[in-house]
């Protein structure tokens, strides 16, 4: 993990993220800021610089979402049988349980977020268009 300094629960700054391979593309590496079990919720708060030509092969994350911010650059998302692109500036989510992967069509850079669905720590779920259901 990245050292963390603290000051209050609230205000974390972390001086050293840690390096680690892509899971879906062991050739490419992020910057990882949070590592899961850091915060609650979040199973990862990390950046990633792409060339164009890059990918991320297809995949599905069954219990967490993530969300992703263009910091520049250009990325084609296939998910669920369609394809949408994200510029400069622009965000995209990829909700849990959604088969996906990613080109990258210009040199991109990435912020992004996996945030770890709640009712999966405490209840049995079933997906329903895009909502879930607490199972009895």
């Amino acid at each position: 993990m990245g050292k963390l300094i603290t000051t209050n629960p609230l205000e974390r700054v972390v001086k050293d993220p840690i390096i680690k391979e892509l899971s879906h593309n062991k050739t490419l590496y992020k910057k990882v800021f949070i590592s899961n079990g850091e915060l609650q919720h979040v199973t990862q708060v990390a950046a990633s610089s792409f060339s164009k030509g890059d990918s991320i092969s297809e995949h599905i994350h069954e219990t967490m979402s993530e969300i992703f911010y263009v910091v520049r650059g250009k990325v084609q998302i296939f998910f669920n049988n369609k394809t949408d692109e994200a510029r400069e500036s622009e965000l995209f989510v990829i909700p849990i349980k959604t088969k996906h992967s990613l080109l990258f069509l210009e040199d991109t850079e990435l912020f992004y977020f996996g945030i770890a669905e709640y009712c999966f720590f405490i209840y049995k779920c079933k997906r329903i268009d895009n909502r879930y259901n607490i199972l009895e």
